[in-house]
């Protein structure tokens, strides 16, 4: 229960809630149970990720009501669900009784009932509906209920509760905020990176990337990418279920942490570093190291003589940004599709400012050599750029602490 110093009243489950079983308890063998949001949450009796197994696309007269908390009812795991949910076996679904279930209350709520149900056991069966409902749990109370005998819902101090909850957040993203401070701090100073100043070969490197955006002097050149890079993809379906920490990073398709799932060490093809992935949603990563790749969701590995180095890998990803804007559920990425795609990159050219041309064709049909050179220095300057940019954010949130303190 959170520490207060408000009058304290005992309530039970029934008190406060309605308990009902889902209009169906949906088998997870019967169904695809996707990572990414794909139709709805999933909710079974894990006790991870808000009790969400993965997303789901099912018959939508079957959804639990949003606003809700789901309860795992042989494990006594319960979670606030925004969300309209589908749930597996042996969920209960716990409507309050009132219209004062928000994100705050019902994260007050869960911290007491959690504390109540930690005195049961995994698997005991009291936790039939009965004894679900007759649980008890203590709640602040409004100072004119104090004398009462008997509480109900009018009694409880919602206002309380939900500014309880906000005071915490602000709490916790006041000491997120200085435990970024120090983790860049050091970062900065592991780096020498903690006086990083611009170098006049910077700046004209910056100043070089303004004009070749705007192609003054013509040394921008479009490159497919079929002429750039080689595609290869995994050879084992990997799964969730397949992470344990161990062995080489797992990517599959999507945003959430670059791609990145997990480790595991279930025997598959390992890609190299000083690649790029690409997934059928067009996001696009470098990757500085070895991995394994899903298969179920299109991810290929792209190699090849190009990415010289992880400066000009960033840069040739920075260079496919616009394909995520390409693709969709409707028209998802294939390497048939890539291939064919263009992106645009500087060349090198000569003292009169003519292209120089390579009669090998190593990346342009027409023997147009990228200049990675210029890539590469592109890229380190933008990296001092930044860390300067974060320095100053650094050093104005140092200064507002302080003035908050004071």
């Amino acid at each position: 229960m959170l520490k207060t110093n408000r009058i304290q009243g005992e309530f039970s489950v029934d008190d406060l809630f309605t308990i009902e079983t889902p209009k169906l308890r949906i088998n997870a063998n019967t169904v695809t149970v996707h990572d990414e949001p794909k139709g709805h949450p999933y909710v079974v009796r894990t006790s991870q990720n808000n009790g969400i197994r993965g997303y789901i696309e099912f018959d939508e007269q079957y959804l639990n009501p949003a606003n809700t908390i789901s309860f795992g009812q042989d494990t006594a795991t319960m979670f606030y669900q925004e969300r309209p949910y589908f749930t597996g076996d042996k969920i209960k679904i716990l409507t309050l009784k009132c219209d004062k279930l928000n994100y705050r209350t019902a994260t007050y709520l869960l911290a007491s009932m959690r504390k109540a149900f930690s005195l049961f056991s995994w698997g005991q069966s009291k936790f039939n509906v009965n004894a679900i409902g007759e649980v008890k749990f203590y709640l602040p109370i409004l100072c004119e209920s104090e004398k009462k005998k008997a509480y109900n819902l009018d009694d409880i101090d919602w206002n309380y509760m939900q500014e309880r909850i906000r005071e915490l957040e602000q709490e916790r993203i006041r000491e997120l905020e200085q435990e970024r401070i120090r983790e860049l701090e050091l970062y900065l100073k592991a780096t020498g990176l903690s006086n990083c100043i611009l170098t006049d070969e910077d700046r004209e490197i910056l100043e070089k990337s303004r004009k070749i955006g705007e192609n003054q002097g013509g040394v921008l050149r479009s490159f497919k990418m079929k002429d750039l890079f080689y595609s290869e993809t995994g050879d084992v379906d990997l799964q969730q279920k397949d992470i344990n920490g161990k062995g080489c990073f797992f990517i599959n398709s999507g945003v959430d942490n670059v791609g990145v799932k997990g480790k595991t060490d279930r025997p598959a093809k390992v890609f190299p570093a000083n690649t790029i992935t690409l997934d059928f949603w067009g996001n696009a990563y470098y990757r500085s190291f070895e991995y394994k790749l899903a298969t179920h969701n299109h991810v290929f590995s792209l190699s090849g003589e190009v990415i010289k180095n992880e400066q000009v890998g960033l840069y040739l990803v920075m260079q496919m940004s616009y394909f995520k804007m390409l693709f969709s559920y409707n028209k998802m990425g294939t390497w048939n599709r890539f291939k064919e795609l263009e992106i645009y990159l500087p060349i090198c050219i000569n003292a009169d400012g003519a292209p120089v041309v390579s009669s090998q064709s190593t990346y342009h049909p027409d023997g147009y050599i990228p200049d990675f050179d210029y890539m590469e220095k592109y890229i380190k300057a933008m990296q001092k750029q930044v860390i300067i940019d974060v320095i100053k954010y650094k050093d104005d949130i140092i200064s507002k602490t302080k003035m908050v303190v004071s």
